[in-house]
C-alpha cells in the first residue's frame, strides 16, 4: 500500500470503510446499556442501569476503580455501582465504560496526530464531561446527542490514525498538520 498516495479518493475511502471491520464488538453489557437509555430517555431508573452494569464484573471494577480515582476527589470510598451512578450522573458513567473499554480493547497511537494518547483520554473525559455538566439540566436530548458525536469523532481519530500508520503515511500526514 506505499502507492496510496496515488489512489483516489473513492478508493481510500473504500479501504477506510474496510478497515472499520477490523474493530472489536461492543461488549453485550454496553450494548445492553445503551439500548436501556436510549429507549428509557428522561424515565432512566439509577436501580435498573446499575443492575445492567452489574451484570459484568469486570466493568463494575473497572468503573469502580476510575471513580476511586484522584481525578474525582471524593473524600469517601465509592462502593457500589448505585454511587457512582448517584455522584456521577448515568451519562458519564456511560462514557466511562465505553471509554475505559476502548483505551483497553484498542491499540491507540495517535503519533500521526502529534498527541500523546494518555493526554487524548483525558481530553476525551474533559470533553464529555463539560458536556454533560455544561447541557444536563438545559438540555438533556442535546446533551445525549451530543456526548455520541463526540465519542465517535474520537474513535474516527483513532481509526484514521491506525489507518495512515498501517500505510505508512502517517510521518507524511504529521508534516501537513
Amino acid at each position: 500500500m506505499n502507492n496510496l498516495l496515488e489512489k483516489n479518493i473513492n478508493e481510500i475511502n473504500e479501504m477506510l470503510i474496510k478497515s472499520l471491520d477490523d474493530l472489536p464488538p461492543l461488549p453485550e453489557t454496553i450494548q445492553k446499556l445503551q439500548e436501556y437509555i436510549a429507549t428509557h430517555g428522561s424515565n432512566i431508573v439509577i436501580d435498573e442501569v446499575a443492575d445492567i452494569i452489574s451484570t459484568d464484573p469486570l466493568i463494575t471494577a473497572n468503573l469502580l476503580h476510575l471513580t476511586n480515582s484522584a481525578y474525582y476527589g471524593f473524600s469517601k470510598e465509592i462502593k457500589t455501582v448505585n454511587q457512582a451512578l448517584v455522584l456521577l450522573g448515568v451519562s458519564n458513567v456511560k462514557n466511562m465504560i465505553i471509554a475505559d473499554y476502548a483505551k483497553s480493547s484498542f491499540v491507540i497511537n495517535l503519533s500521526p496526530y502529534g498527541i500523546e494518547t494518555d493526554r487524548f483520554l483525558t481530553l476525551i473525559h474533559e470533553q464529555t464531561n463539560f458536556i454533560s455538566t455544561w447541557l444536563i439540566e438545559e438540555d438533556r436530548i442535546l446533551c445525549y446527542n451530543l456526548i455520541p458525536c463526540v465519542m465517535m469523532l474520537r474513535l474516527g481519530i483513532m481509526v484514521f490514525s491506525n489507518f495512515l500508520i498501517q500505510n505508512n503515511i502517517d510521518k507524511k500526514f504529521l508534516l501537513h498538520l
